[in-house]
C-alpha cells in the first residue's frame, strides 16, 4: 500500500526537505479517505517547510490544506489557502504551480455558484499547462469544465469537455486514470441517454476504485450508478447506492459534498411518496450547506422543500420555503451569467485560435511593410529637406520671441511662487494645531468621564439598597449618558486620528484578506440578525490598511445597524471606472430620503431615534474624510424603506 510505504520512507528520511515532500504525498493519499489526516499532515509539512524556507514545499502545503479544508470545511478557510496558494505561485512564476492554484479556485468558486469567475480560473489553469513546455494532466480541469456547463443547463459544452477529460486521462497508463477515463464516459452516456452503456461504464469503475480503496471516488461512482436506477425508476435500489454513498462521505468527512447526499436522498423518498421522510433530509442537507457555507445549494433545496410541503398539504411551511427560496434565487445564475459565459468561451476559443494563426499573419505583414517602406522613404527623405531648411527659419525666429517672454514669465512665477509656499505653509500649520487639539481635547476629556463612570458606580453600590424609584431612575440617565458621552469622545478621536496617517508609508492591502477579517469581528453580530454579506472578488489597492479596514467596517455595520428585514444582506462589489476604482456597499436596509443624501456626511448628524437606533452621527463623516484623504469621492443613492447603496472611489493600484 502506498501509505505504508510513504510512512517508512518518512521514518527513515533526514533532509528535511525530503520531510516535506513525503509528508505532502502521504496528505494527497489520505485526501481519498481521510480528510482531517490530510489536514494535520498538511500543517506539519507546511510548519518545517516555512522554518527551511523551502517555497515549493509551502506551496504544496496549502495546496494540500485546501483540499482538506474543501473536504470538511470551513469553505472560508479553504479560500484562504487557496488564496494563499495562487500569491506564492504568482510570485515563484512557476506555470504547474499556477495552474494547480488557479484550478483550484476555479473549484471554489464553481462550489459558490459564481460561474463566470469560475471559467475564468480554469481556462487559465489550461493555458499554465500549455506553458510549462512538457505534457502536464490536464484532465480534472477539463472534467471541472464539463460539471460547470452542465449545472449552466449546456449539455454539448459539457461532453465536449468530459470527453477531453477522458481523453486526457487515458494517456497515463494507470488504473486511477483508467478509472477516471471510464467515470467520463458513464457521464455521457447517461447524458446521451444510454443507461445500460453508462451503468456498464459506472461499474467498471467502481471495481477499480474500490481495488484502489479511492473512498471519495468510489462514493462518487455509487452515487452515479444510484442516479441511473431512479431514472429507471427503480427506487429501492436507488435508495441503497445513495445511503452507501452518503456513508462513505460521512465516514470522510466530505462536508462539501454531504448535502448535495441528503438533497438526492430527500427527493428519492419524495418519489416514494415517503413525504415525512423527504421532508427530513431536506431540512438536514439544508442545516448542512449552511454549516459549511455551500450557499450556492441554498435556493435549490428551499424550492424543492416548498414542493414537498405541498406534496404533504402542508401549505404554510410550503409558502415559507417558497419565499426563501425567492429571496436567495436572486443571488446566483441569471439569463446575464449566462451571456457571460458564453462571451468568456468564445472568447477563449478565438484567442486559441489566433495564437495558431498569428506568425502566418505577421510573416505576410511583414513583408508588406517592408514595400511600403521603401516606397515611402524615398518620398519622405525629399520632402523632409525642403521641410527641415523652412523649420529652422521659422524657429529661429520664434526662439528669439519666446527668451524674451520666458524671462518676464519666470520672474513672475518666482514671485508668486513664493506667496502661495508661504501661504500653505500657514495652512498646514493650521490644519496641525486643529488636529493636535481635537486628538488632545477628545483624550483629555476621556479622564473625568472614567472617573465620573467610577463615581457613579460607588454611589450604585452604596444606593443599592435604596427603595427610592425616582433616584434609580435618575441614576439610570446619568448611566447612559455617560456612556453615551464616552462613545462620542471615542469617535471624536478616531476621526481624528485619520489625518495622521499621512506621514506613514503606505503598502498594498488585499481587500479580500481584510473583508475576511471584519466578517471574522462582526460574526458574532451576523449570527444574530440572521445576516449574510456578500463581496465580489475585490482588486488590491494602496493605503493604510487600518483606514481602509475602517471604512469598509463603517459601512457594513451601518447596513446592518439600520436595517429591520428578516434576513439583513450586504453585497460589496468593485468596478473600473478609467484610472479609478468605484466600490459600492449595497443593504436592504431601511433605506434614506433623497433630501438627506448629503447631510448625513457631517459630523454628528443623525436622522433617527438615539433610543432605536445607537450612533452618534459621526461614522459616515469620518469614512468620506478617509475617501478624500484617498483624492476619491463618496456619495449615497437610496430612497425611504428600500435600502441604500455607498459608493466610493479609490485610485487604481498600478501595475
Amino acid at each position: 500500500m502506498i501509505i505504508d510505504s510513504l510512512e517508512s520512507l518518512y521514518s527513515q528520511a533526514t533532509d528535511r526537505q525530503v520531510k516535506v515532500d513525503l509528508l505532502i504525498g502521504l496528505g494527497e493519499a489520505y485526501q481519498e479517505y481521510d480528510y482531517p489526516k490530510a489536514l494535520a499532515l498538511g500543517y506539519d509539512a507546511l510548519s518545517i517547510a516555512k522554518s527551511i524556507a523551502y517555497q515549493e514545499g509551502v506551496f504544496y502545503a496549502y495546496n494540500t490544506i485546501s483540499t482538506a479544508y474543501n473536504g470538511i470545511g470551513p469553505i472560508d478557510s479553504a479560500y484562504l489557502y487557496n488564496r494563499l496558494g495562487l500569491d506564492l505561485a504568482l510570485e515563484m512564476n512557476e506555470p504547474f504551480s499556477l495552474a494547480i492554484a488557479k484550478n483550484n479556485m476555479g473549484i471554489y468558486y464553481l462550489n459558490q455558484g459564481n460561474y463566470p469567475l469560475s471559467l475564468q480560473y480554469f481556462q487559465e489553469a489550461l493555458e499554465h499547462d500549455r506553458n510549462t513546455g512538457e505534457y502536464v494532466d490536464p484532465t480534472g480541469v477539463y472534467a471541472n469544465i464539463g460539471i460547470l456547463h452542465e449545472e449552466m443547463g449546456d449539455t454539448e459544452k459539457a461532453i465536449e469537455y468530459y470527453l477531453k477529460s477522458a481523453d486526457a486521462a487515458l494517456a497515463f497508463d494507470d488504473k486511477a486514470s483508467i478509472a477516471y477515463a471510464y467515470l467520463d464516459y458513464g457521464y455521457v452516456d447517461a447524458m446521451q441517454g444510454k443507461r445500460e452503456s453508462a451503468m456498464q461504464h459506472y461499474e467498471n469503475a467502481l471495481a477499480l476504485y474500490r481495488e484502489l480503496n479511492h473512498a471519495s471516488r468510489e462514493a462518487e461512482t455509487l452515487y452515479y450508478i444510484g442516479e441511473i436506477h431512479l431514472e429507471e425508476g427503480k427506487y429501492e435500489q436507488a435508495l441503497s447506492y445513495q445511503e452507501e454513498a452518503l456513508a462513505i462521505y460521512e465516514r470522510i468527512q466530505s462536508v462539501e459534498d454531504v448535502p448535495s447526499m441528503y438533497s438526492i436522498i430527500a427527493g428519492i423518498y419524495k418519489e416514494m411518496g415517503d413525504t415525512q421522510q423527504a421532508i427530513s433530509y431536506y431540512q438536514e442537507a439544508i442545516s448542512r450547506a449552511k454549516k459549511t457555507g455551500l450557499t450556492s445549494l441554498l435556493p435549490s433545496l428551499f424550492k424543492e422543500l416548498s414542493l414537498t410541503y405541498v406534496a404533504a398539504d402542508n401549505y404554510r411551511q410550503a409558502y415559507e420555503y417558497e419565499g426563501m427560496f425567492r429571496t436567495w434565487q436572486d443571488s446566483f445564475v441569471n439569463s446575464a451569467t449566462k451571456e457571460r459565459i458564453a462571451k468568456l468561451e468564445t472568447t477563449y476559443e478565438l484567442q486559441v485560435q489566433e495564437a495558431e494563426n498569428k506568425k502566418l499573419n505577421e510573416q505576410q505583414e511583414q513583408q508588406r511593410v517592408i514595400l511600403r517602406q521603401r516606397t515611402l522613404i524615398a518620398i519622405a527623405a525629399s520632402l523632409i529637406t525642403i521641410l527641415v531648411f523652412f523649420i529652422a527659419i521659422i524657429q529661429y525666429r520664434a526662439n528669439r520671441q519666446k527668451a524674451v517672454l520666458n524671462r518676464n514669465l519666470e520672474q513672475k512665477v518666482k514671485e508668486r511662487t513664493v506667496a502661495l509656499a508661504a501661504a500653505n505653509q500657514k495652512l498646514l500649520e493650521s490644519n496641525d494645531e486643529l488636529e493636535r487639539f481635537t486628538f488632545i481635547a477628545s483624550h483629555d476629556l476621556k479622564e473625568p468621564l472614567r472617573n465620573i463612570t467610577s463615581f457613579i458606580n460607588l454611589i450604585q453600590k452604596k444606593l443599592k439598597d435604596s427603595t427610592d424609584p425616582d433616584l434609580n431612575e435618575y441614576m439610570g440617565f446619568v448611566v447612559r449618558n455617560t456612556r453615551q458621552l464616552y462613545g462620542l469622545v471615542e469617535d471624536i478621536l478616531t476621526h481624528s486620528r485619520v489625518e495622521a496617517n499621512r506621514r506613514k508609508t503606505s503598502e498594498k492591502v488585499d481587500l479580500n484578506l481584510l473583508l475576511l477579517d471584519i466578517r471574522m469581528g462582526l460574526n458574532r453580530t451576523l449570527e444574530e440578525k440572521n445576516a449574510v454579506v456578500q463581496a465580489a472578488e475585490l482588486p488590491p489597492v494602496l493605503g493604510y490598511r487600518s483606514e481602509l479596514f475602517l471604512l469598509l467596517k463603517n459601512l457594513i455595520e451601518n447596513g446592518l445597524k439600520y436595517n429591520e428585514s428578516a434576513q439583513p444582506t450586504i453585497k460589496i462589489d468593485c468596478k473600473t471606472k478609467e484610472e479609478q476604482l468605484q466600490f459600492s456597499v449595497a443593504d436592504n436596509g431601511i433605506g434614506i430620503d433623497p433630501s438627506y443624501h448629503d447631510r448625513i456626511f457631517e459630523m454628528f448628524t443623525r436622522l433617527n431615534n438615539r433610543s432605536k437606533y445607537q450612533g452618534y452621527g459621526i461614522g459616515l463623516a469620518t469614512c468620506r474624510k478617509i475617501v478624500q484623504k484617498y483624492k476619491g469621492e463618496m456619495w449615497v443613492e437610496s430612497q425611504e424603506g428600500q435600502g441604500s447603496t455607498f459608493f466610493f472611489t479609490l485610485p487604481k493600484l498600478e501595475a
